[in-house]
């Protein structure tokens, strides 16, 4: 989900479209982690059985109508994997790829440099904020922040290991373990996709993902594990590989999708929308991710077949937050415990979550300004002057 690029003309409008849909992702896990907090819902699953004290139509109304849509915090984080395998994929596509030292020394800074310095901010605040339970607030909430941190939990952080039970200081960042590890890999996949297409690629990975998960069972091989963490991010990796089979046919893309006219494209949009929205409460977690893949794969498309982008969709505010939709991701939740932990006795818990994310905006454009921004610049810095002959490239 860290991607942006410059471009010209309608290019830069299809660009910022995407951008703007990576904002809104990201502020739906905002508004998600915002009702989590709350005791009348079990977590991550609304489900009125599981949620004593809850109204049965209020879940109702938020988890089988398209207002789901407003905090899918899951299907967000699928969007934010298709458009990074897109935008990462464009420099092969228009031959301004820097060669892979220059592509790491990039990608290293753009997503490790911003995840530390979050991480050392959940832990300034899980170590100055968190006093106990918060009767008040929900039992998602109160899982995080009562382990103790131990050179096991903080060589975990710095190596992004990836191991559910020791990533409690900043939740979300799960994510960003799989998108390193595969931005390492990211040409090799690129390469596979240009070579055989994207539908061999996406067969075999999936394959392979079954067969390991089937026979990591039986061993106690889960995400507790590194072995395990590494499985789920072959898990993940069809998401990257949709983003990138759209970048290999990108003119086809613009040119077909384009000629369908202004109704039609809105028909691809809204089965986009269906497809990331539906979830008939039997999928695991990896068939989501197909229709998630393949919702957000009909809506990029659709962005990027438009000959310009809909003023709405490129009003500032907007803009702006897919600028800072890395940072917005990445600080939110620890903020938002602090918050809660320390306001708590002054304000009721859904008081404090529903003005958070005023509070969350604000802190997201600090990190970017003086963050991720500089992070950007650092990467670009080294790569030219350890790799002075690399050629220039547009992405981030």
């Amino acid at each position: 989900m860290t991607e942006s690029r410059s471009a010209g003309g309608g290019d830069r409008a299809r660009i910022e479209t995407l951008d703007v849909m990576r904002g809104l992702a990201a502020l739906s896990v905002v508004f998600y982690h915002c009702l989590c907090v709350q005791p009348g819902f079990n977590g991550i699953s609304f489900d009125a059985a599981h949620a004593p004290g809850a109204v049965p139509t209020v879940i109702n109304l938020l988890a089988l109508t398209p207002v789901r849509l407003v905090w899918a915090g899951r299907e967000a984080v699928g969007i934010f994997f298709v458009l990074s395998g897109f935008v990462l994929a464009l420099p092969f596509v228009e031959n301004t790829y820097p060669g892979y030292p220059g592509f790491a020394i990039r990608r290293f800074c753009r997503i490790y440099l911003p995840y530390a310095a979050a991480i050392l901010l959940s832990l300034v605040l899980y170590n100055t904020a968190a006093a106990g339970p918060v009767p008040e607030a929900s039992a998602w909430f109160n899982g995080f922040w009562v382990h103790s941190v131990t050179p096991d939990v903080l060589r975990d952080q710095a190596l992004m290991l990836g191991q559910d039970d020791r990533n409690f200081l900043d939740p979300v960042i799960w994510s960003l373990v799989h998108e390193m590890r595969v931005s390492l890999l990211f040409p090799l996949l690129v390469f596979a996709v240009w070579r055989l297409g994207v539908m061999a690629p996406l067969g075999a990975v999936a394959a392979g993902y079954i067969v390991l998960k089937i026979g990591a069972a039986p061993m106690g091989i889960d995400g507790t594990t590194v072995l395990g963490s590494l499985i789920e991010t072959i898990g993940v990796t069809p998401l990257f590989l949709l983003g990138i089979g759209i970048a290999r046919h990108l003119d086809w893309i613009k040119s077909r999708v384009g000629s369908l006219g202004p109704w039609r494209i809105r028909m691809l949009v809204a089965l986009g929308l269906l497809l990331i929205w539906v979830d008939v409460g039997v999928q695991k977690p990896h068939f989501r991710d197909v229709t998630i893949g393949i919702g957000a794969a009909l809506i990029v498309a659709a962005a990027l077949a438009n000959e310009r982008a809909a003023p709405l969709l490129r009003a500032r505010p907007l803009l702006w937050l897919g600028k800072i939709s890395y940072s917005l991701y990445l600080v939110h939740l620890p903020l938002l415990l602090a918050v809660i932990y320390v306001f708590h006795g002054y304000a009721s818990v859904g008081v404090l979550a529903a003005l958070f994310p005023i509070g969350a905006f604000a802190a997201a454009s600090f990190m970017f300004l003086f963050v991720e921004r500089p992070a950007i610049r650092l990467g670009r810095k080294l790569a030219k002057a350890l790799l002075p002959f690399a050629p220039a490239t547009r992405a981030t």
